[in-house]
């Protein structure tokens, strides 16, 4: 009898031990779209590269425009990886285009970004050698 009483309880303990509780994921390592939802709460859009391999996760530009904070980010994040490889703030938003698999054409809204010449300050960003091609 004490020896069903004693496996009952252990067995019971197990049961407990491994049913454990859900922690949540490290921001990093998590959905993409949960850490947009946590960035930028549900008013964001999404871009895959043609590939799938990344995705630019940035506030609606509706919002963007609209919104009380004049600074808007976004988030380039390596879906493979699952990380965040870039993020950066933009003035009342932008506009990003993949040229290719691994070119982010990122344009930061016209009227509160421009450079000296009165243009569009964009530039093309490479995720795969991380770096500003122009």
């Amino acid at each position: 009898m004490k020896f069903n009483a004693f496996m009952f309880f252990c067995l019971t303990i197990f049961a407990f031990a491994c049913s454990g509780s859900k922690t949540p994921k490290n921001s990093q390592d998590g959905d993409y779209e949960a850490i947009a939802k946590k960035k930028f709460t549900d008013k964001f859009l999404m871009e895959q590269s043609p590939n799938g391999a990344y995705v630019v996760c940035f506030k609606d530009p509706k919002e963007a425009m609209t919104g009380g904070s004049a600074e808007n980010g976004y988030f380039i994040y390596d879906i493979k990886n699952k990380k965040i490889i870039k993020e950066e703030n933009l003035l009342r938003g932008g506009v990003f285009k993949w040229e290719n698999d691994r070119t982010l054409k990122i344009t930061p809204n016209k009227e509160y970004n421009t450079n000296t010449t009165g243009k569009s300050a964009g530039y093309l960003f490479d995720v795969i050698d991380m770096k500003v091609i122009k």
